[in-house]
């Protein structure tokens, strides 16, 4: 089911000490278009990075968040390009031993094969 964008979130804020409730608007994204996704989260955090002053950019901020969606979507596509392969060399294990849990096989494969590669999960 999808929601729609007029969904309220209570979400508190700080402010000397004593917490305030404000409404916030939520975004809901079909998470079948990773690269949607990935392209609003790069571009709210480049502007909250902006707005907060830990970052300063001289109307390059569309260019940045750009580089940084495409930062994120490459690392999913090797990610699950990873678990591809964890899957395959799983199956080849769990013929030899059927009564293990596949998922903990996946999950270890993936794990040990992410360290050899230097690939932060």
């Amino acid at each position: 089911m999808r929601h729609s964008r007029s969904h309220l979130k209570p979400c508190f804020s700080c402010q000397d000490g004593v917490a305030k409730q404000r409404q916030r608007q939520l975004c809901c994204f079909d998470m079948r278009d990773p690269e949607a996704l990935c392209r609003h989260v790069s571009q709210v955090l480049v502007e909250a990075l902006c707005t907060k002053g830990a970052v300063r950019l001289n109307g390059q901020r569309a260019a940045v968040a750009n580089k940084v969606a495409s930062a994120l979507l490459e690392n999913f596509r090797q990610e699950a390009s990873l678990e591809k392969e964890a899957e395959r060399l799983a199956e080849e294990h769990i013929q030899k031993s059927p009564t293990v849990d596949r998922y903990k096989v996946v999950q270890l494969i993936k794990r040990r094969l992410a360290e050899e590669r230097d690939f932060a999960l």
